[in-house]
């Protein structure tokens, strides 16, 4: 077992909604991360989401152009240091793309967070499952009870008034510019 990884409860919120509003379809997104002077980061402080449905090398193309430049104008201190999916409802092994967003996040930032959403385990932190290069499960989210006590009334709140529906990832933002897909209504 890895060591564990920390992640904000905005964060794990907005995971858990882009994975509400879209339960039957396959979601992915950035995984946002501050690590100066290391090679390896193990803090997920914000998550882009990015898709809904089969992507397509474009929109992941475009939506990691898009974030990165977000990063830079906030100077610069943030980047992307993963990702994050819930693959199609038949299957929850790694989609064949994943491989290639890994491989290019690791070209940027050295390393790659990889995050699973999993429907079995989603009333809970334990529903993300942290991933090595090889696919296999290394280790926890980090956090207290109550941390996660708070994330989860977080979520039920966000759930029980309708937020996954503001939801925007990337790829509605493609089909209408007037939504945010850094989703800045999400707060905690």
């Amino acid at each position: 077992m890895g060591k564990a990884i920390k992640i904000t409860n905005g964060a794990y919120c907005k995971i858990l909604l882009h994975a509400a509003k879209y339960p039957s379809s396959p979601i992915g997104g950035f995984l946002i991360g501050s690590c100066p002077g290391s090679s390896s980061c193990d803090t997920v402080l914000d998550v882009i989401p990015v898709y809904h449905s089969a992507p397509v090398s474009a929109i992941l193309e475009n939506a990691a152009y898009a974030v990165d430049e977000i990063c830079e104008q906030q100077g610069g201190s943030k980047s992307i240091v993963g990702l994050y999916y819930l693959g199609d409802w038949l299957s929850q092994s790694e989609p064949i793309y994943l491989k290639g967003m890994r491989r290019g996040i690791e070209n940027n930032a050295g390393n790659c967070l990889v995050l699973t959403v999993n429907n079995d385990k989603i009333n809970d932190q334990s529903g993300l499952c942290v991933q090595t290069e090889n696919g296999a499960v290394c280790s926890t989210i980090e956090g207290t009870d109550e941390s996660k006590a708070a994330a989860n009334k977080a979520l039920n709140t966000f759930l029980a008034d309708g937020t996954e529906n503001s939801l925007v990832d990337f790829e509605d933002f493609l089909d209408n510019t007037q939504g945010d897909f850094r989703n800045p209504q999400i707060k905690i």
